[in-house]
């Protein structure tokens, strides 16, 4: 009987097939993954395995089991029946010859390599629907005379094999990556330690090198002078106002949803780019708490006294109270305009309904090349600032401490404000510098966009939207996942693991056609 609270027999049946996968299956298929694409060269040579047949002889552990499996290639169904015990799993005789299981320990079907990995790239390019592509198949055979018990049976378990085989793709690719790194690191180390061993030491009388008549580094600082600060644009050649280091943007996209209750056991891919969701909560009742009180004492607004105001101060009760805040150049009688249009057009805008869908949405952070960096899910009917800074604060602890970040934002000149107002963020604020993407400048204030707009803020030079697109950082953050969409699919709902699945193959199609690396790029290399 089910316990009171506790999961279904059926999930949680599921649940222990996904751990079985996991923990013991695809661990053991690591090794043969390697050894068959080798042999193999990739699967062109894979017309040479041998099908898997039942032995002569029972295994010596007298715990076999015989299994009867049907084979689906791309224009033949056969059947093969092989003998599975713990000496020898079904899994590894299957993928021995270029088949996988649809389930774990004992499948009735198996699905041709070539099959699975056709799928797998189609998938990458369009959203993933495995509903089309059985029936589709299933029309292909039956057309060339092969038949399955029911109709529709070929969905569920090409579905499975689908799965699991991209997820053994995924724990090779992570495995191989660390043993380069492993590689790597022991290789450096062995450079650096031939590069000390073969330093000459120099002369204990060496005449020292006369200093330049123009540097002053050697000359004694007066004792009542304040130390210098660091100024790291100083090497670098140039002033904070003038240039950031790198451009990243900010962007929505409430195509990818999750629907309520269909939550999957836990899989996540080893180099997942979505943001933990304990840091996310914690990010939001930081911001929350943060709002909750006062501005500190040394962020108040600036002066009160009166300034020139514009055309937006709707009358004169309003143009005494204006002002600047903080360090912004926009005064207060546009920011409150700004801040309410945007506010207000988001209250009517229905982008997605928190009573069907755990996950509403996802934001993203985009490098210039329209790669993803980092991923958040969103369970809020609307966009909430505090995702932007958790993408934020996760960027900053990857960069080095002498980089200026340039934000592209829909709203930055309110994401500004909240940083100054609140303090978020506050010890990388000095580095960093806000923008509107392009697309969104016009729907801002004349004011507004004469500080915002990326072509005329300073430091921005001609990255207005990523690669010359009219906004493409939010192609660019739409477009990856797009390929992802569950619209049509027999999937209701997206996971993580699927959406960084499909982000890293894009780039990895996108970086082999353009023949250019993921990497951040500098305002120099514009």
């Amino acid at each position: 009987p089910r316990k009171q609270g506790g999961p279904s027999p059926s999930k949680q049946r599921k649940a222990d097939q996904w751990m079985t996968w996991q923990e013991t299956v695809i661990p053991g298929l690591r090794s043969v993954f390697l050894e068959l694409w080798h042999k193999t060269k990739g699967l062109h040579e894979a017309d040479s395995l041998t099908p898997p047949s039942r032995p002569k002889s029972p295994c010596p552990c007298g715990r076999g089991t015989l299994l009867r499996i049907s084979v689906v290639a791309f224009t033949t169904i056969a059947d093969v029946e092989i003998e599975a015990c713990q000496c020898r799993p079904g899994a590894e005789q299957l993928l021995c010859s270029g088949l996988f299981p649809s389930v774990s320990l004992r499948p009735t079907v198996a699905v041709d390599l070539r099959v699975l990995e056709l799928a797998m790239k189609l998938f990458v390019h369009m959203p993933p629907n495995n509903t089309a592509w059985t029936a589709a198949m299933e029309d292909l055979l039956s057309g060339l005379g092969y038949t399955l018990e029911t109709k529709g049976a070929l969905q569920r378990h090409f579905a499975g094999s689908l799965e699991w085989y991209n997820y053994l793709h995924h724990q090779v690719d992570h495995a191989l990556d660390d043993q380069i790194e492993i590689y790597r690191q022991s290789w450096l180390e062995k450079r650096e330690q031939a590069d000390r061993s073969s330093e000459r030491p120099q002369a204990a009388n060496a005449t020292p090198n006369s200093p330049n008549p123009a540097d002053t580094s050697s000359q004694p600082q007066a004792a009542d002078g304040p130390a210098a600060a660091p100024n790291p644009a100083a090497k670098r050649g140039h002033r904070r106002e003038t240039r950031a280091d790198v451009f990243v943007c900010v962007n929505t996209c409430f195509t990818q949803k999750r629907n309520k209750g269909t939550a999957d056991p836990a899989k996540f891919h080893p180099e997942t780019h979505f943001v933990p969701e304990n840091l996310s909560t914690e990010m939001e009742d930081y911001v929350e708490g943060m709002r909750a009180k006062k501005p500190a004492n040394n962020m108040q607004p600036a002066s009160k006294k009166k300034k020139t105001t514009v055309e937006e101060v709707p009358d004169e009760e309003n143009a005494a109270e204006d002002g600047y805040e903080y360090s912004l150049k926009v005064p207060r009688s546009v920011l409150d305009p700004c801040e309410a249009s945007f506010t207000a057009a988001d209250q009517k805008r229905d982008k997605a309904s928190t009573q069907f869908y755990d996950d509403t949405a996802l934001m993203a952070l985009l490098c210039p090349h329209d790669r993803v960096l980092w991923l958040v899910n969103i369970h809020s009917a609307g966009e909430k600032q505090f995702n932007v800074w958790l993408l934020l604060e996760t960027l900053f602890q990857h960069l080095p401490l002498d980089i200026w970040v340039g934000v592209l934002y829909d709203i930055a000149c309110q994401l500004e404000r909240s940083a100054l107002r609140w303090g978020f963020l506050k010890r990388y604020i000095a580095r960093l510098a806000f923008a509107v993407s392009v697309f969104h400048a016009f729907g801002h204030a004349w004011a507004c966009q004469l500080i915002y707009h990326p072509r005329k803020r300073l430091g921005f030079a001609f990255t207005d939207g990523f690669e010359g697109r009219v906004d493409g950082c939010r192609e660019g953050d739409e477009r990856p996942e797009a390929q992802g969409r569950g619209a049509g699919s027999d999937r209701p709902a997206r996971t993580e693991e699927a959406a960084t699945h499909q982000v890293l193959r894009a780039a990895d199609e996108r970086s082999c056609s353009e023949g250019s690396a993921l990497r951040l790029t500098s305002v120099t290399e514009v």
